[in-house]
């Protein structure tokens, strides 16, 4: 824009920025009001500047201009009602993730009272999955949760490790979920000799040596693992693919990028960017003292922050990109076939294609 490059063009560090003719501008709407802008010569020369440059806007929009008085959205929060600019203003969105977030830590927190009562070796312990991922069940959960209080957690394991995960989808639409791990970082730090070949620690974090635990370690028995990755299909075929490592962070962030690709139906690229939150403590014997925690990153919103402290949730604020994992997730277009990754910025993830 011409004008716009007499102003700054010339303006460099250290310089002197006289705006003579935004100072007129103001000055007029401090004698005028709000009609000087919207009705008075300053409409018509915004107008005018709008006709010759091709633009749309019109005298006649100015003048229509109001301010509208509404009652805003909100939200009871903690015995206080939180209120927030209603669309299209993004203020929604702060009430929303507020909501959000705590509702889905204390999810997380009833489905790992379930896994740490029943989870187990199916061939050596007889659980109930279906009657686990039943609607009733849900629902009695559900009711467990109170939508202005945090509850007491149980320890959960860490989110470090040693756990890669990978995605791929080819030509013909067909798709594969894989994570893999050694648990700990270098598993039990004992390699094979002559092969090269680390041995994972799983056995060391999972089993467990009290009578009638579900994970009480006997012969031939497989541990219960944090890992796990999901594939998501609509009409029967393949529409989301992903995962990330992390221990127990795992299904907290796979959790959160579900639903913020199914339930917000934002892109994968947008969904592993996007704030990330963990929730401990751990069942690690090295980090059994350690209490609870909400972790967040720093780029959730102030006011969702204060919110959650102020729900009872112990917050540790974090970096902006400090949150963990390395999330991975393609999405799939069945109609046109085109694929859209996204690969978490946190780590040394990356999406290609072919």
């Amino acid at each position: 824009d011409p004008e716009s490059s007499r102003i700054y063009g010339s303006v460099g560090e250290g310089s002197l920025l006289v705006q003579a003719d935004l100072a007129g501008s103001i000055e007029a709407i401090a004698t005028g009001g709000a009609r000087a802008f919207y009705q008075g010569s300053l409409a018509e020369s915004i107008a005018a500047y709008m006709r010759e440059a091709g633009g749309l806007l019109t005298a006649d929009d100015l003048a229509a201009n109001c301010v509208d008085v509404y009652d805003p959205p909100s939200i009871d929060y903690r015995g206080h009602r939180v209120f927030e600019t209603a669309p299209p203003s993004q203020g929604f969105v702060v009430l929303e993730e507020l909501q959000t977030i705590h509702l889905l830590v204390e999810a997380k927190k009833l489905a790992v009272e379930d896994r740490n009562a029943y989870a187990g070796d199916p061939r050596h312990v007889n659980w109930d999955l279906a009657g686990l991922l039943s609607d009733e069940h849900a629902a009695r959960r559900a009711s467990l949760i109170d939508p202005a209080r945090s509850r007491t957690a149980q320890a959960v394991s860490a989110a470090g490790g040693d756990t890669t995960y990978l995605c791929v989808v080819d030509r013909d639409g067909m798709a594969v979920s894989l994570v893999h791990s050694l648990s700990a970082g270098f598993g039990a730090g004992v390699t094979v000799p002559g092969t090269g070949i680390l041995l994972n620690n799983r056995a060391g974090r999972g089993f467990a040596l009290a009578e009638g635990h579900p994970n009480r370690i006997a012969p031939r028995k497989r541990t219960m693992s944090t890992l796990n990755c999901y594939l998501v299909t609509r009409n029967g075929k393949p529409a989301w693919v992903g995962g990330t490592p992390g221990g127990d962070g795992q299904i907290q962030w796979n959790l959160q990028l579900l639903n913020r690709v199914l339930d917000h139906g934002q892109d994968p690229q947008a969904a592993v960017a996007a704030p990330r939150w963990t929730h401990g403590p751990t069942t690690d014997p090295w980090r059994l003292s350690e209490p609870e925690t909400l972790k967040v990153e720093e780029r959730l919103p102030a006011a969702t922050i204060e919110g959650l402290r102020r729900r009872g949730h112990p917050v540790q604020v974090l970096g902006p990109w400090e949150g963990g994992g390395s999330a991975q997730l393609i999405a799939i277009d069945a109609q046109d076939g085109v694929l859209r990754g996204g690969s978490d910025p946190r780590d040394g993830g990356v999406a290609l294609g072919r």
